[in-house]
């Protein structure tokens, strides 16, 4: 059963830094952690980031990674998206990208981050382990639960 302002889009967008009690960074881990996955492996790790001086140090990061993406590997499809804004895909897209960059201009504000790291074991059928230790790799997707 789904529950609590994790699960709500309306309750995270309004969530008031001040609110973000530990019992809702308990709640939201404990939906992470609960969450399905592929074969049910939970080969996964989460961090919850609330120190605003780790946040404002990841501000600048998340401003450059998320400009070299639309400049590189995004650019021919924002282009596209913005010659022809009126079809469908193109209003989707340009709408993600608005979202992004309006966590980029306002990152150092959100209260609480969650990251999720996946478990990489194999690639092409060899380990990727090496010296013994495991390999943790940012997720296929993120979430900020401000």
């Amino acid at each position: 059963m789904l529950r609590g302002p994790v699960h709500d889009a309306g309750q995270c967008a309004a969530c008031d830094p001040t609110r973000c009690r530990w019992t809702s960074r308990q709640q939201i881990l404990d939906a992470a952690i609960r969450a399905p996955s592929g074969g049910n492996t939970q080969n996964w790790r989460f961090l919850l980031v609330d120190d605003k001086a780790t946040i404002a140090r990841l501000a600048p990061l998340y401003r450059h990674a998320i400009t070299e993406l639309w400049d590189t590997v995004y650019a021919e499809r924002l282009s596209a998206a913005r010659a022809q804004p009126d079809t469908p895909e193109s209003r989707q897209f340009l709408k993600v990208q608005a979202s992004a960059d309006w966590l980029a201009d306002h990152f150092a504000e959100v209260p609480l981050f969650l990251f999720a790291f996946v478990q990489a074991t194999r690639r092409e059928g060899r380990s990727i382990r090496r010296c013994g230790a495991r390999s943790w790799r940012p997720g296929p997707t993120g979430s900020a639960a401000p």
